[in-house]
């Protein structure tokens, strides 16, 4: 089953702008495709940590921090931004102060 979302994710504890995202879950393809009209990474973090894994079950987070080369998610990400797709890969890479998280943007052609 195919389900279409809105939410808002807000920073906290600063006045910088909120993020609207429309998301679509593809369950049987096992993609989310995300639609904004910006983008913050700290919002997008906060979007697949608490929206996708917490309320959705969905983990789509490369976890590096135990082991070079974890296997990917069974869930790939796809941002699109001002028309334009992008496939959104978010990971944690292992560093001395304990792990840190990245988000990357690959342009997908059409």
């Amino acid at each position: 089953m195919t389900e279409k979302y809105e939410i808002t994710i807000k920073h906290m504890g600063s006045t910088a702008a909120d993020l609207n995202i429309d998301y679509i879950i593809y369950e049987a393809e096992q993609c989310v495709t995300l639609e904004t009209s910006a983008f913050d990474s700290k919002l997008i973090e906060d979007f697949l940590l608490s929206v996708l894994k917490e309320r959705h079950g969905i983990d789509a987070v490369r976890d590096d921090r135990t082991e070079w080369n974890s296997p990917r998610p069974a869930y790939r990400v796809y941002l699109l931004l001002n028309d334009v797709r992008y496939e959104l890969g978010a990971h944690y890479l292992l560093d001395l102060g304990g792990g840190k998280f990245t988000v990357t943007l690959k342009p997908l052609a059409c």
